[in-house]
């Protein structure tokens, strides 16, 4: 019985999904939007490696790894080139594509399957994450890792990868729900065992990052600052926390915009459940409780991933004459791979093209009016966008107790009695009456650029 994978339809829209995926690539190296976040991250890695300041005396509210991927370029030179940093991003994910068919092989998946499937996580990657700077896709590689080796029997390198994917960020750590269903439903019965081995590897690492990158301050300051919930100097905001409505509204996403989310839930109905689909689910669940935070299109590039693998096992053990809504499991695939191409290619590769290009042009032509007043590599805090400190190659205004730290994190006046004497304060201008009376004691007002952002030097 001809299948979906044996059609022209399949083979086309694989063609163009993988033209897309060439397509942003090549945009992102053209218009290299390092955006809000991706500033935050280099400018971070520029100092520690351009500038030797060690991470431990900075006031991060994130785990180092990625930051340190990013800051590879700056082994180099100094002077680098903003392509280079989505040269990173793209190494990164062409690991995390060889992962995941490695996975899709471990589960004994099909050929046509898994073609299919890795072209679809290529395209969610691109477009949920592939053309900025976050730390999401380093985080997926380690989670895709810490999968292989576990699946593998391996528990030593398996919690090795999960930390190193905690060490990338916070929210890993909710991963480690499937691993604890996994080791407990493991054929072999070791229970005790396997844990002890994954806690070995996960344990370890965390004593060696301490001993290389955060001896300098206490073990338990360590441990707190890595669940983020300490700074250098006192505690940071952890930032995010909603509503639970909020929470669940935002599981409209994935209906509407991730068509084949559901659909992977939905063909659960007709085969046998066993452990892989169990885990891939609970993989699904625990990493979603990231959006509980901070409902951001890009926090998806590490959920949607274990939808794609319950995806092709469902697919895999599919008897292709059943019928779903009156269609054949063939034409349901057909339409949703149709309306994936309209939403995730034309769609999705139209609004990428004009918001990357968009705000490229924008951030370079601030740029250029801020460095004419602001010279480059000066102290600054900026309540603007925080895309200024990597375009404008500002430094922190204090290290230790504001780092690069976004406006939205911390109280106003104590931002102004912690900024170092000889930085400069940049503000929207519609800001003046609110702010200037604050400043007058400790500031002295610089200019006003084209009538939209007031520059302030502090002078003692």
């Amino acid at each position: 019985m001809k299948t979906f994978f044996d059609s022209k339809t399949n083979k086309v829209s694989q063609l163009v999904w993988l033209i897309f995926v060439i397509l942003m690539v090549l945009l992102s190296l053209n218009y290299p939007n390092v955006g809000v976040d991706g500033s935050y991250y280099i400018s971070i890695a520029r100092d520690v490696f351009a500038d030797g300041i060690p991470y431990y005396k900075m006031a991060v509210e994130y785990n180092p790894l990625a930051i340190y991927f990013y800051g590879i370029p700056y082994l180099l030179t100094s002077e680098i080139e903003t392509q280079y940093f989505f040269l990173v991003v793209f190494a990164i994910q062409l690991i995390s594509v060889a992962v995941f068919y490695k996975v899709l092989t471990l589960l004994k998946i099909k050929q046509q399957i898994k073609t299919f499937t890795i072209i679809l996580f290529m395209l969610y990657s691109l477009f949920l994450g592939g053309i900025s700077i976050y730390l999401e896709p380093l985080m997926l590689l380690f989670m895709l890792l810490t999968t292989l080796f576990l699946f593998k029997k391996k528990y030593f390198l398996s919690g090795v990868f999960l930390f190193l994917s905690f060490y990338t960020k916070q929210y890993a750590l909710a991963f480690a729900i499937p691993i604890f269903y996994w080791v407990v439903m493991d054929d072999d019965k070791r229970i005790i065992k396997n844990f002890s081995l994954f806690k070995s590897g996960f344990f370890t690492v965390l004593i060696l990052m301490y001993v290389i990158h955060f001896n300098q301050i206490d073990f338990w300051d360590y441990l707190k600052r890595l669940v983020g919930i300490m700074g250098v100097e006192g505690a940071i905001k952890i930032t995010g926390g909603q509503s639970v409505l909020m929470y669940l509204a935002s599981f409209v996403l994935i209906p509407t915009v991730f068509i084949f989310v559901p659909f992977s839930f939905y063909l659960l109905k007709f085969i046998k459940i066993d452990k892989y689909i169990v885990f891939f689910i609970l993989a699904f669940l625990s990493t979603m409780l990231s959006i509980y935070f901070s409902v951001i299109l890009y926090y998806f590039y590490a959920i949607i991933p274990w939808s794609i693998f319950i995806l092709a096992i469902a697919l895999n053990k599919l008897n292709y004459s059943i019928i779903v809504y009156k269609f054949s499991i063939n034409k349901v695939l057909k339409y949703l791979t149709i309306y994936t191409v309209i939403v995730f290619g034309a769609y999705g590769w139209y609004s990428k093209y004009n918001n990357t290009i968009h705000k490229y042009n924008r951030d370079i032509a601030v740029s250029k009016v801020l460095v004419d007043v602001v010279p480059k590599n000066s102290k600054v805090y900026l309540k603007i966008s925080p895309a200024q400190y990597y375009y404008g190659n500002y430094r922190s205004a204090n290290y230790k107790k504001l780092g690069y730290t976004f406006p939205r994190t911390r109280a106003y006046n104590t931002v102004l009695d912690q900024i170092e004497k000889d930085s400069y304060l940049i503000f929207y201008a519609v800001e003046d009456s609110l702010v200037t009376k604050k400043l007058k004691d400790n500031y002295d007002f610089i200019e006003c650029i084209n009538n939209k952002y007031n520059v302030f030097k502090k002078v003692k």
